[in-house]
């Protein structure tokens, strides 16, 4: 695995651009999945191409609900992605940036201290996928565009053909 460039270990923009781009290229050693990291990293990129922000600016102070509004906003009325999805895909992202930089050999996973989130009801839909196989997927009885698409990047992910 090749070594992130120096600019990676910056708190700007430009540094956390440096390290998801490193975090991408190497998903599948770092045992992450590549497209998730897209998604993920494709937050930062909207953020980016949508408000024009400067190299310089310094990420570990923003803030995030704030930014995703802005993201909204500044965005197309058809687009894909609420104000939520984007904050908590910057978050990640950030707090990824936040522990690699610290040195935490463990900074891609939840961190352990940080409160349950409050339980959301799911439901079970079965689906038949061919003759003889059926497969049940819970997801949330909420469920939105945006996570559905994340789903299908997901699943797509699992094909071997």
């Amino acid at each position: 695995m090749q070594d992130p460039s120096p600019q990676a270990r910056t708190a700007d923009l430009a540094g956390l651009l440096a390290f998801l781009s490193w975090v991408q290229d190497n998903a599948a050693v770092l045992g992450r999945r590549p497209a998730t990291v897209a998604v993920y990293r494709s937050a930062w990129h909207v953020a980016n191409k949508r408000l024009h922000l400067p190299a310089v600016t310094p990420v570990d102070d923003l803030d995030l609900e704030l930014l995703a509004q802005q993201m909204i906003s500044a965005g197309p009325a058809n687009a894909k992605g609420s104000a939520r999805d984007y904050q908590e895909r910057l978050a990640i992202c950030r707090r990824w940036h936040q522990r690699w930089r610290a040195g935490q050999p463990d900074w891609w996973q939840a961190a352990g201290n940080t409160p349950a989130a409050p339980q959301t009801p799911t439901l079970i839909h079965r689906f038949p996928l061919r003759p003889g196989l059926s497969i049940a997927v819970e997801v949330p009885a909420d469920l939105r565009t945006s996570e559905a698409d994340l789903l299908h990047t997901w699943l797509r992910n699992l094909t071997i053909d």
